[in-house]
């Protein structure tokens, strides 16, 4: 039977690799590992951003997929500037196509080519003749370090064979007083965990010939090391299931700050923090019922600028009106000193959360066209009441759009209200969003008066995303330029790929009515709510609009 495995790259904390560096898309591209019956290996790497995925130094070009083979180097944005960048494909210890030391257990990779086999419970490695690994270089001591292999579990049987199937505890003992020995980048200080992959170097932080250590009963598809920037990571969304790690956080301390709840919830894990602005989003669970919340717990400071005072309490207004099926439900809201903890429902994740998982699967570039008419319909009903209700959410965004569950199931609701506006003509000209999904009329004319169609462009931009798969960057460069003269592209949205030959005319014609640059010419929320595309093949919309309409006739 086949198996297969999917590894997400990008910006993204939901991506199982995160990338930092600044040219990096938010879901940059996925590597497929695929075994076969007779154990052959095949690696595919989909590129789904216009920034850049390449093989060693070759781009392979957004929507395409191309073949990796042993040994070779990923790298996201920019070429690998040497082989030891990027990422490092290794689903087997191979010399090119050849397995190395087949039957043979444990290895010690030495650069890029050497390898050694373990076959004893004790490794010496230093500059002396007669050990294990000779290392001659003068900056190297004459027993600098070894390995040891001590029985964990399981019975005895030939050490170091394919059929050795004990578990050790492994060590890297440093030996030497003068030189130092590392293990993945740290020191080692008498004795240190070994585990498969771990990477030791002599000396050296950065040697030319780093030893990997190779455990082929631990061995997975793929395995990787990124060469990581210091570039700030993307800001984390509020998503119910994804935490902060705070290893050192006192529980006391952080009671204390939320004095004003403790009585009625218990305080738990920090979901993401911006202190700069002085918010703060956790769970909580409530005593009397052990239910989970969320809370957004706003910080005021005699610093803190005016505007964004005000659009702190505007954001709690607005929360406070709203009373629909699709849009995040407030529970409470709790003052207490200097602070303001608004405790919201807590649910599953949010649609990247979803497109993330879904893309797991070699198969599948986007959601189903079905399920997404769906939720589609559900955004413009809770679109089309906030609308009515004279605001303008303004940060329509798939990090913005919970679910109740995260599977076909689920139910959508609209969530954070930060940058909403309620306004008394439907007008605004803050410049204000998330680059990528604002309208032309917010990001090209800054300080120009825009209305409540800003929102339909962000919902285009969404669902063209959800429904491809494609990062937003590479989403911007199939839209209608604003300024083009040519008459025959004026006003076109691109649907590239295979994957739009495969979906209806229907959703590509709203796509395109939604992502008009001249908001004259776009469609609103209450025109899109009545195109055909949820007319369409039985569509799920049409039949939660007719539950919807039954039970308010009852």
């Amino acid at each position: 039977m086949n198996e297969s495995k999917c590894i997400l790259f990008g910006r993204l904390d939901r991506c199982h690799v995160v990338l930092f560096a600044k040219f990096s898309s938010g879901i940059h591209a996925r590597l497929v590992v695929q075994k076969d019956d007779n154990e052959k290996f095949t690696v595919a790497v989909h590129d789904l951003s216009t920034n850049g995925t390449y093989i060693n130094s070759n781009k392979i070009g957004q929507g395409r997929t191309a073949v990796v083979q042993v040994g070779d180097f990923l790298s996201m944005s920019k070429p690998p500037r040497q082989l030891s960048s990027g990422v490092f494909m290794e689903h087997c210890a191979c010399r090119g196509s050849e397995e190395v030391y087949p039957g043979k257990r444990f290895l010690l990779r030495v650069g890029k080519e050497k390898f050694f086999a373990i076959d004893k419970k004790t490794v010496m490695m230093g500059r002396q003749e007669g050990s294990d690994l000779h290392f001659p270089a003068k900056d190297i001591s004459s027993r600098h370090c070894r390995i040891t292999f001590t029985l964990k579990s399981g019975s005895e049987s030939v050490f170091g064979s394919m059929e050795d199937e004990v578990e050790y505890e492994i060590k890297l003992e440093n030996l030497s007083t003068t030189n130092v020995t590392y293990l993945n980048k740290e020191t080692v200080k008498g004795c240190a965990e070994l585990h498969h992959l771990s990477v030791i170097a002599l000396t050296h932080l950065n040697p030319d010939c780093p030893m990997i250590f190779i455990d082929k009963k631990k061995q997975t598809f793929a395995h990787y090391r990124l060469e990581e920037t210091d570039q700030q990571r993307e800001r984390l969304p509020i998503a119910a299931t994804r935490e902060i790690s705070h290893a050192n956080e006192d529980q006391a301390v952080v009671n204390t700050q939320y004095a004003g709840l403790t009585e009625k919830y218990k305080i738990l894990s920090a979901i993401s923090a911006n202190k700069s602005a002085g918010v703060e989003i956790r769970q909580v669970e409530r005593k009397a019922d052990q239910k989970m919340f969320v809370c957004k717990k706003f910080e005021y400071r005699p610093n803190r600028s005016a505007s964004v005072v005000q659009r702190q309490k505007d954001e709690l207004k607005i929360l406070q009106m709203m009373n629909h099926i699709h849009i995040v439900k407030l529970e409470e809201v709790c003052y207490h000193r200097s602070s303001l903890c608004i405790i919201m429902e807590q649910l599953a994740g949010d649609f990247f959360d979803y497109l993330s998982k879904i893309l797991e699967d070699p198969n599948c570039w986007g959601i189903n066209e079905e399920l997404a008419a769906k939720w589609f319909a559900q955004i413009l009903d809770a679109l089309d009441y906030l609308h009515d209700q004279h605001i303008i959410h303004r940060d329509l965004k798939p990090e913005n759009i919970l679910l109740t569950d995260l599977t076909p199931i689920g139910d959508t609701k609209l969530c954070d209200f930060g940058v909403s506006k309620w306004t008394r003509d439907g007008r605004s000209s803050s410049y204000i969003g998330t680059r990528g999904y604002m309208a032309p009329e917010i990001s090209e004319r800054e300080g120009s008066s825009y209305g409540f169609k800003v929102d339909c462009w962000s919902l285009g931009i969404t669902l063209y995303q959800m429904l491809s798969g494609m990062d937003v960057a590479s989403i911007t460069r199939a839209l209608p330029d604003c300024d083009n003269d040519d008459d025959s592209e004026a006003g076109r949205v691109f649907f590239p790929g295979d994957r739009w030959n495969s979906l209806s005319s229907l959703v590509k014609e709203l796509i395109s009515s939604l992502l008009r640059p001249d908001p004259l010419e776009r469609i609103s929320v209450k025109e899109a709510k009545k195109h055909e595309w949820f007319k369409s093949a039985d569509s799920p919309a049409v039949r939660t609009r007719a539950r919807k309409r039954s039970k308010a006739a009852c």
